[in-house]
């Protein structure tokens, strides 16, 4: 059996990670959506909507910033902290989201998460598009 590699193996992350809305039933809860397993930087958000589910749900990127390398939180655990602004989910279209560059608020420690944060309205099933995270572990 191959070992795991540490991150301190590679150098550097540079992703771009997807979360599909495909005929989403409800979209009501915020959800956990990508682990930090070293430090990242959130360098943009795109929200892209085919088909609007008739209701105006919101959404939002955030971070959990409770956790540690050695001490990993809970998704949702704790207070969450902006990454980006609200968008609203009720126009087809694409959408970019800047994350917010003050006090680090695009920087996640090691040990959290980076969530999806739900307000507004419960959305009705028809709502079709993705929410699409470019990252990376290099600081400039």
């Amino acid at each position: 059996m191959a070992t795991p590699l540490v991150t301190q193996h590679y150098p550097d992350d540079f992703q771009v990670v997807t979360y599909s809305l495909h005929n989403y039933a409800t979209l009501a809860a915020s959800t956990g959506w990508l682990y930090a397993d070293r430090d990242l930087i959130v360098d943009a958000v795109y929200v892209g909507i085919s088909t609007v589910a008739g209701q105006a749900g919101t959404v939002k990127v955030t971070k959990s910033t409770t956790g540690s390398a050695s001490s990993p939180v809970a998704p949702l655990n704790g207070t969450q902290v902006d990454i980006t602004t609200t968008v609203a989910l009720n126009a087809t279209g694409t959408t970019v989201l800047t994350p917010i560059s003050t006090s680090g608020a695009n920087e996640v420690k090691a040990g959290n998460w980076i969530s999806l944060t739900v307000g507004g309205t419960t959305l009705t099933s028809g709502l079709v598009g993705s929410i699409v995270l470019r990252f990376r572990s290099r600081y400039a």
